[in-house]
């Protein structure tokens, strides 16, 4: 049989779980970067009160040159901080207007069914219906959760994989993997949350 047909509505949990795995790399580079940016806060920090505490051995190690004072090395920790704290609640703030709209919007919500192919990713529901070929994907990613197709680097179709059985899943990837899509397969730990445009896999309105 060359056909996989299932059914089903998609989560908003499984959105969230989408949208983390889609910028999992985006989060690390920012934590490398509040990392960076800390141990110079930091470094900074001790300089000034090395210049406030200790001005004579800031003076001897200065070459008999007195301290100069450091204005910004204050103001950026401060600024260091309420970018630590701002990006979390942006987060928190993104989740909770997320989580209303996704109540509040019908097509969401709506059921669809979908055919699953050696050609294509085919679906229809309330809303209309679409049929993708493969390869115009740029590659698909495999998390515990979900199947993400990938339009774009940072724009992808969720279809979870509880709608299929566990044979199912094999044959479709084996599937994809005969289209050459580049694959990855996600760890089986997963954290959740940004804000990627992730699209749920129902027809187009």
């Amino acid at each position: 049989m060359n056909e996989i047909k299932c059914s089903g509505t998609i989560t908003y949990e499984e959105i969230l779980n989408a949208q983390d795995a889609i910028w999992k790399t985006p989060k690390k580079s920012y934590i490398v970067l509040l990392i960076i940016v800390g141990l110079c806060a930091f470094l900074l920090l001790v300089l000034t009160l090395l210049v406030r505490f200790f001005p004579t051995l800031v003076t001897d190690l200065n070459g008999g040159q007195p301290p100069k004072p450091l204005p910004f090395s204050i103001a950026l920790p401060i600024g260091i901080i309420i970018f630590t704290v701002l990006y979390p609640a942006t987060l928190f703030w993104t989740k909770r207007r997320g989580r209303k709209a996704f109540q509040e919007d019908k097509f969401l919500q709506s059921p669809s069914t979908y055919t699953l192919s050696q050609e294509a990713f085919a679906v229809e529901g309330d809303y209309g219906k679409s049929h993708i070929p493969w390869t115009d994907f740029v590659k698909w990613k495999e998390t515990p959760r979900l199947f993400l197709f990938y339009q774009t680097k940072w724009r992808a179709t969720v279809f979870p994989k509880r709608f299929l059985q566990q044979a199912e899943q094999e044959r479709l990837k084996a599937w994809l993997s005969e289209v050459n899509m580049t694959s990855q397969k996600q760890p089986r730990q997963t954290s959740s949350d940004d804000k990627p445009s992730s699209q749920p896999p129902s027809g187009s309105r």
